[in-house]
């Protein structure tokens, strides 16, 4: 019976997602969204769009701390007081309760200093294109590294990366920085394969813009034994940390690392604090299930991490220099490290490239298994977000957890010699 649905529901893909026609859609989808992003510049004179929301989301806080910096002091970049009162002043239409902090390190202000220079709008506007050339490059570079996929897929996997929800929708319209660090990933992987392993790790190093996205992959470097990979890291990290120590001084970075260990206590709490269900980490799944007051909802997480991280340990040391350790590595981290919220899922499609070239060295094409994950990866950031506000219960997790535990289960079976993928 389940086999009979399987094979009609693959028939009818079919017929219904050639690649002409999945071209197609990813264009409608593409066309309505910068229809969508074009009404958002039709603002009144408190930047206010036709839909009620800001112009620009959240990209107002790198725009406020990048006039502090340049119009007050650089040491009053984490000052929330100071940011709050220029939030109002340059969106007087925001509520009074209104609130966007600046949560990222010194360094990475000075990427936004050039904006700051011109009018709101002008400079949302330039950050967003600036977004999907860093989006574009970064999945060109990622499709590099692979050699398996047949080369005529990809116009049609360029397609999909854009038409992907998390980046169209919630990096995009919501003004977020998610595509900086999808860009030195793919990099850092581009020159991993061409063997640069120190200035793959330098690449690296710039995620530290997020230092949550580093928590699974400095364990991987590790174990995988990729230590001129784990050096340039390093060295890229003390750069950084130098470049902060000028911007700021002292005192500046301390504020900043004081900052980060409140948000860290900040996110276990009630969901009016941080809106939860827009978060995929394991975390925020059991805290929407579970309330976020109680040790429930910590407990599992807890137990939850520690069970995954016993078969990823082991595959990252089988798994040595494979690029499936990289596969397997993103995609965990948006599960199971520190608050992740939707719009950085678009990481995943870095992992989802990766998993496609190791199935395609195995077989002449995808599995129906993947390829139902991959639909199903696709077509839930939809809905999710609503769906988790309204039943407390956030699909998007479970789509990633099935994701990697089908990664898990096939860089066991490559490991072995037997993947048997069922092609």
């Amino acid at each position: 019976m389940t086999s009979s649905l399987l094979s009609s529901l693959q028939s009818f893909a079919g017929r219904r997602l050639s690649p002409d026609r999945v071209r197609f859609y990813c264009l409608a989808i593409l066309t309505v969204n910068a229809i969508l992003l074009s009404l958002h510049f039709v603002t009144d004179n408190k930047y206010q769009t036709m839909a009620g929301h800001t112009l620009g989301g959240d990209f107002a806080s790198f725009y406020i701390d990048s006039t502090i910096f340049l119009q007050h002091s650089p040491t009053k970049i984490h000052n929330l007081e100071l940011q709050d009162r220029l939030l109002h002043e340059l969106l007087p239409g925001e509520d009074a309760n209104a609130s966007q902090p600046y949560l990222y390190p010194p360094f990475f202000i000075l990427f936004f200093l050039p904006l700051a220079l011109l009018p709101y709008a002008l400079a949302y506007l330039l950050w967003t294109a600036l977004s999907v050339a860093l989006y574009t490059a970064g999945f060109l570079l990622a499709w590099e590294t692979t050699a398996s996929i047949p080369r005529g897929l990809r116009a049609t996997a360029v397609l999909l990366a854009l038409a992907f929800i998390p980046f169209t929708m919630y990096c995009l319209l919501g003004g977020q920085v998610s595509t900086f660090g999808f860009f030195w990933l793919a990099l850092a992987l581009n020159l991993e394969k061409r063997g640069r392993l120190v200035a793959s790790g330098a690449s690296l190093s710039l995620l530290l813009y997020k230092p949550p996205l580093l928590l699974l992959i400095v364990p991987m470097l590790l174990i995988t034994r990729r230590i001129r990979t784990l050096l340039g890291l390093t060295l890229g990290i003390g750069v950084l940390t130098l470049v902060s120590l000028w911007v700021v001084g002292w005192q500046g970075v301390l504020d900043y690392v004081h900052l980060l260990s409140i948000v860290r206590s900040e996110v276990s709490a009630p969901v009016t604090v941080y809106q939860t269900w827009k978060a995929v980490d394991a975390g925020a799944f059991f805290r929407l299930l579970f309330g976020p007051s109680g040790a429930t909802a910590l407990v599992l997480k807890s137990v939850f991490s520690g069970a995954c991280a016993i078969p990823l340990l082991a595959l990252w040391w089988r798994c040595g220099s494979s690029m499936m350790a990289w596969a397997l590595t993103i995609t965990w981290m948006l599960i199971i490290t520190l608050y992740v919220p939707i719009y950085d899922t678009s990481l995943v499609v870095l992992s989802v490239l990766l998993t496609a070239d190791a199935l395609y060295s195995e077989c002449s094409r995808l599995p129906r298994a993947f390829k139902l994950l991959m639909a199903a990866l696709f077509l839930t950031p939809w809905f999710t977000v609503q769906m988790a506000q309204a039943a407390g219960i956030q699909p998007l997790t479970l789509v990633l957890v099935g994701v990697g535990t089908y990664q898990l289960v096939f860089a066991w079976r490559q490991a072995v010699g037997r993947a048997n993928l069922n092609c």
